[in-house]
């Protein structure tokens, strides 16, 4: 299946304020739909403040993504300013398996994929566990 890259950037410097607002909805949303995303990272400005986000897809097509966003409270808010979403090719993979790094929300997890269980960083996530507090990301 192709791989797309979606990144949603903030309206300058960032939409902090929006983010908080929308929080809460926007990672239930994520974890209750998240069977499709492989990644999923924060994009940082210099002073740490979040101002925008990067997601690779397992997806049919870009209008599958674009399908996802429409539906995704930062999205609905307007927490973005600009939505780019691009067909991948993954040339290299050196990032090792890591566990989502959002908070669990009303003890809700992750739906995976068919790539879960994977554990030697060749076939996409290791498998999830509980997921833990971690700041405001």
């Amino acid at each position: 299946m192709p791989l797309f890259a979606a990144i949603g950037l903030d309206h300058p410097p960032h939409s902090m304020e929006r983010r908080s607002a929308a929080r809460p909805d926007h990672r239930r949303y994520v974890l209750e739909n998240d069977g499709a995303i492989s990644v999923a990272a924060v994009l940082l400005d210099e002073a740490d403040n979040q101002c925008g986000s990067l997601y690779i897809f397992e997806a049919e097509d870009e209008r599958a993504v674009r399908e996802w966003f429409s539906r995704e409270p930062f999205f609905q808010t307007g927490v973005y300013k600009d939505l780019i979403v691009r067909r991948l090719e993954v040339g290299r993979n050196r990032l090792p398996p890591r566990q989502w790094p959002i908070a669990n929300v009303s003890g809700l997890q992750g739906t995976g994929s068919a790539r879960e269980g994977a554990t030697d960083g060749s076939a996409g996530t290791a498998p999830r566990r509980k997921l833990e507090e971690r700041g405001d990301r």
